[in-house]
């Protein structure tokens, strides 16, 4: 589900992926390191453990870059990247807005945000909530795969 979501994002952005893409928050990412240009990839999570297990999930491959922050308070500029991939995470930061809000903020206006959901995840977030939290903070869904219990959407800043 994830590489066509990666896939998928970089299609309704309308570019490839040399785009700059966030990770975050991370959570382990064992799938997600190593499926877009390293250089151009930031991973960010608030456990240091987190992020250190991801990088040694790369190997010997050139690793992404690895900051460790809060979700809801992301270090970077504003429209900083292309791309950000949230995975079975975001239920997990304990504010759906504040998450949503940095992640819009840091998003490029023609960017996109995929997100990944699954009920096995305890801190499952419905489809519905999450189109009306995201619209909220100015992002719109512009895609969706999968059913109700385990969602891939994309969502864009609003036109």
């Amino acid at each position: 589900v994830l590489f066509r979501s990666i896939f998928s994002a970089a299609y309704y952005a309308g570019r490839d992926f040399e785009a700059s893409t966030l990770d975050a928050p991370l959570g382990s990412g064992p799938y997600r390191v190593g499926a877009v240009d390293p250089g151009r990839f930031t991973i960010c999570d608030l456990q240091s453990e987190m992020l250190e297990l991801a990088l040694a999930r790369c190997g010997s491959r050139a690793r992404p870059y690895a900051v460790r922050a809060d979700a809801t308070r992301l270090p970077f500029a504003p429209a900083a990247f292309d791309a950000v991939l949230v995975s079975s995470m975001l239920g997990e930061t304990g504010d759906l807005l504040g998450c949503l809000g940095e992640i819009a903020r840091v998003l490029s206006p023609p960017g996109v945000v995929t997100i990944v959901e699954t009920r096995r995840d305890s801190d499952f977030i419905r489809m519905s909530d999450l189109t009306a939290a995201a619209r909220e903070t100015g992002l719109v869904r512009v895609a969706r795969f999968g059913n109700r219990w385990e969602y891939t959407a994309n969502f864009s800043h609003a036109a």
